[in-house]
């Protein structure tokens, strides 16, 4: 009989099988690769465009698959046990989850719930649904420490590390909240860390590569190496050059020093880093759906967590790598939508306007040209959005433009009255974005809340933003990542006094890059049944009704 050793990083098969068995298993831990067909492996018939996350050569599986490999074992007569050798950790009340006077609801005391129960899995929770005040929860309700909660961007980090503070309450000296990334490093051994996933990997001396969508070596790790041998040479050269060069080699061999000093820090904090991670006992991962590649490698390090956790409002990759977040986490044991929490009367309707613009083809001869015509100098398309800003604002929303690029921000605030444009980014890159800049983000939302602005912002206002009076988006950019437009579309659907519902401005565009971004977005609209959505041909000027 097969037997499935299940721990906590991986599953191993043992016992009695066959290489039937094997390839059951194999084939339950595959997924397709979009448009494998084009490769060559797949024209030659070497690959067949899948991928299996069982490694043969130790006959492994990440233990997040192991339901889908009882299925398929089952479903195919092979006999099998599984023995669970996870060691369950011990359990010390560190802190209190204090709320307030915040009640927490019926899906989100149900999520902590599953989570005690089942130990592990992915919590589908929609925008605004309240996954950090759950994860809060679940902390509070589990008492096991050390705990990581990690996160794709500084912005989250920073804004979790707060919540975090503001809800868990030590109940002894020994529980701290710690934050890491962003060019920050304070570590909780015996509490909560918040941490970028762009600082776990680098403390492997690894880093993910947009471009090559994969997990590759970090060039610019904590070698002090060649620092050292400069800091020789310069010092040879101290000894031996006449006393006018001195003063400025010892500036040089001063700011080498200074160097060799951080690297060598750099390397202390990494060497903590990964020591902590390596004691882990939950681990939590906000955004799953973002590097599926990275949670599974963060996954596999965290080799004590007893407790594995996903959130995300979007589960499913276009890419199929979705089975390699449930590998890390477990598969989906608690969703909640948006339309759910709608008809609940827990979050606000929007109601989606999409304005045909196909007519229109400003093609230039590759998409950054493309971009440029059709988005940020689009005259068609700017009078529309300055029209409908200026009207939105009148009627007393609080309206805000999402764009992506500086020059399109700035022509905006140059045409549509009562518009600041406030740049910056999220820090997905874990690039540091200091207090001053958050407290100027700070109060220009507040000054956009009381409808004193129009308010044209990049990406850092997509996520995590505390801004619910936020009743009017437009979306002054393009693009066609269904997680992307479900973050964009959430900044508008929390609840706030005087807020019935929230109005979505989007654009149906003409040519081939941007028509399809809009039939993507169009597409995702439509996944939410209480989503309104029109569709409404351009006229010149405002003349159009809105209704709701």
């Amino acid at each position: 009989m097969i037997e499935l050793i299940f721990n906590n990083d991986v599953t191993t098969v043992s016992g009695d099988y066959d290489k039937l068995a094997l390839d059951i298993i194999s084939k339950a831990c595959s997924y397709v690769v979009p448009n494998a067909d084009w490769s060559e492996k797949y024209q030659s018939k070497v690959w067949d465009g899948t991928i299996s996350l069982f490694k043969k050569y130790n006959k492994s599986f990440p233990s997040g698959l192991i339901q889908e490999v009882e299925s398929s074992l089952s479903d195919n007569n092979v006999k099998f046990k599984t023995v669970d050798s996870r060691k369950p950790p011990t359990r010390s009340k560190q802190c209190e989850a204090d709320f307030g006077d915040l009640v927490l609801r019926d899906y989100q005391l149900e999520s902590i719930e599953l989570i005690r129960d089942k130990t592990r899995g992915i919590l589908a929770l929609c925008t605004a649904a309240g996954k950090t005040k759950t994860s809060c929860g679940i902390i509070s309700d589990l008492s096991t420490f050390p705990v990581f909660f990690v996160v794709p961007s500084v912005s989250l980090l920073k804004q979790t590390y707060n919540e975090f503070k503001d809800t868990l309450k030590p109940t002894n000296d020994t529980f701290g909240i710690g934050k890491l990334g962003g060019g920050e490093f304070i570590l909780a051994d015996q509490g909560v860390n918040v941490a970028t996933y762009h600082t776990l990997l680098g403390a492997y001396d690894k880093k993910y590569s947009e471009s090559k969508k994969k997990i590759v070596d970090d060039d610019k790790s904590s070698n002090i190496k060649s620092l050292t041998e400069m800091l020789a040479k310069m010092k040879i050269d101290l000894e031996y050059s006449p006393p006018s060069k001195h003063k400025a080699i010892k500036s040089k061999i001063k700011k080498i020093e200074k160097d060799i000093s951080s690297k060598q820090q750099q390397i202390s904090n990494k060497k903590q880093i990964r020591e902590l991670l390596e004691e882990c006992q939950l681990l939590i991962f906000d955004e799953t759906h973002i590097a599926a590649e990275v949670i599974e490698c963060l996954s596999l390090k965290c080799q004590k967590a007893f407790y594995k956790i996903g959130l995300t409002a979007t589960p499913y990759r276009k890419d199929n790598q979705d089975k390699r977040m449930f590998g890390a986490t477990g598969p989906i044991i608690k969703s909640v939508t948006a339309s759910e929490l709608i008809r609940r009367g827990f979050l606000s309707r929007p109601y989606i306007y999409q304005i045909d613009l196909s007519f229109i083809d400003k093609s230039g001869s590759n998409y950054q040209e493309t971009y440029k015509k059709a988005i940020v100098e689009n005259s068609y398309r700017n009078d529309l959005i300055k029209d409908f800003a200026e009207k939105m604002r009148a009627e007393g929303r609080s309206t805000l433009i999402l764009i992506d690029q500086l020059a399109h921000g700035k022509l905006l605030e140059e045409t549509v009255s009562g518009c600041l444009f406030v740049p910056g980014k999220d820090g997905v890159d874990d690039s540091p974005i200091d207090d001053e800049e958050l407290d100027y983000r700070k109060r220009q939302l507040d000054k956009l809340e009381k409808n004193e602005i129009i308010m044209a912002a990049t990406s850092w206002a997509a996520t995590g933003i505390d801004a619910p009076k936020i009743s009017c988006i437009i979306f002054g950019g393009t693009v066609q990542s269904p997680s992307t437009v479900i973050q964009q579309i959430g900044r508008g659907l929390r609840k706030a006094n005087g807020k019935e519902d929230c109005i979505i401005i989007d654009f149906k565009m003409g040519e081939k890059s941007l028509k399809n971004h809009s039939n993507e977005r169009l597409k995702t609209f439509k996944t939410e049944p209480e989503f309104s959505i029109s569709i409404l041909k351009y006229k010149a000027g405002l003349d159009y009704s809105i209704k709701r």
